[in-house]
């Protein structure tokens, strides 16, 4: 997808290096899923920084939310990170069905090439989306992230037009 990622572990240590030089002397958010481990994450890629941190909880398998406001924090060799609160739910807002495909950059090269211009890759026939996956070309996880979030707004959509 063109994004570079690099695995890490706040536990282990393992990756730190190779996350902290990839965040080099820029500002970078670090944002994701409350109780992920972002604040332990930073605590080690950078020990200066002290962010408070909560204990896995046991009955959820991750972190305690402790993160209360967005911080900009100076780091030991000048990058700066802002530490955001963890995410609970993300709202899709006004967006149409139509248009989530488009928000898939996986998906943009093949796009144009579904039969049909309308086309919402879910099931249509001359879909080049779903023939990507079948050919091992677009993640089928992504594929079904999609369907999630498009059967979701399309619940959103009936509920709005029955209302």
């Amino acid at each position: 997808m063109g994004y570079r990622v690099v695995e890490c572990s706040a536990a282990t240590g393992a990756g730190a290096a190779e996350a902290r030089a990839v965040l080099g002397q820029r500002l970078t958010l670090i944002c994701g899923q409350s109780g992920a481990g972002k604040s332990s994450l930073l605590n080690v890629w950078d020990p200066s920084v002290d962010l408070r941190t909560g204990a896995v909880s046991r009955k959820f398998d991750r972190g305690v939310h402790t993160t209360i406001r967005a911080e900009l924090l100076e780091l030991a060799d000048g990058g700066r990170l802002i530490d955001s609160p963890g995410i609970r739910a993300l709202e899709l807002g006004a967006i149409e069905a139509r248009d989530i495909r488009h928000r898939f950059r996986d998906f943009q090269r093949w796009l144009l090439r579904c039969e049909y211009s309308a086309c919402l890759c879910d099931g249509e026939p001359g879909c080049a989306v779903r023939a990507a996956v079948d050919a091992h070309q677009i993640h089928p996880d992504r594929y079904e992230s999609y369907l999630r979030l498009l059967r979701e707004v399309r619940e959103r959509e009936r509920e709005r037009a029955h209302a």
